[in-house]
């Protein structure tokens, strides 16, 4: 399911309320929802699978291994379009995310646990909490302020901080992806 919307949300505390200008929801139950390999690296996308927990409805990215020396991830050019720029936003991305490494192939993950980054092309990285191992995560970024851009947004999600790579055959799951744009 994709969503994209704009609403007005309470709760803005001292400041009052805040705007939301900007929404997107993936659930991946009926497609990719536009999120592909973030460098052609020619890693396995799949919607609506099940995670080793049993749960479902989850995109499932099988690394190829050939990503050594570059940001291995996925990215989605459509998930902030067209552009709000309405001044100083904040941005709030959530996920929920399970690393495996298939119980045949060994450890396929350099690290354990795993860091991940959110980009927003041209705006910023925000770097997620350290990521365990074989088990379902729920991540929040989040920025006060996201950098002004006249440009598309194209948000990458990568593992990139320093050994933090998957091996060929790691999988990755990722659900319930909601990016939030206020001001």
């Amino acid at each position: 399911m994709l969503g994209l919307g704009n609403s007005l949300a309470g709760g803005g505390g001292l400041g009052g309320p805040v705007a939301v200008v900007y929404r997107y929801i993936s659930d991946f139950t009926s497609g990719l929802d536009g999120w592909a390999d973030n460098q052609e690296f020619g890693h396995t996308l799949e919607y609506n699978q099940t995670a080793p927990d049993s749960s479902t409805g989850w995109l499932k990215v099988t690394f190829d291994g050939s990503e050594v020396g570059n940001a291995p991830g996925i990215k989605n050019v459509d998930a902030i379009n067209p552009t709000p720029d309405s001044g100083s936003l904040a941005f709030t991305c959530s996920l929920k995310i399970y690393l495996d490494s298939p119980a045949t192939s060994g450890d396929l993950w350099t690290n354990d646990p795993m860091g991940l980054n959110v980009n927003v092309t041209g705006r910023g990285t925000f770097v997620s909490p350290k990521i365990d191992l074989e088990s379902v995560q729920n991540i929040e970024f989040s920025s006060t302020t996201l950098a002004a851009s006249a440009n598309r947004d194209d948000v990458i999600m990568t593992f990139t901080s320093g050994s933090d790579r998957p091996l060929a055959g790691a999988v990755m799951y990722i659900k319930d992806i909601e990016i939030v744009l206020t001001e």
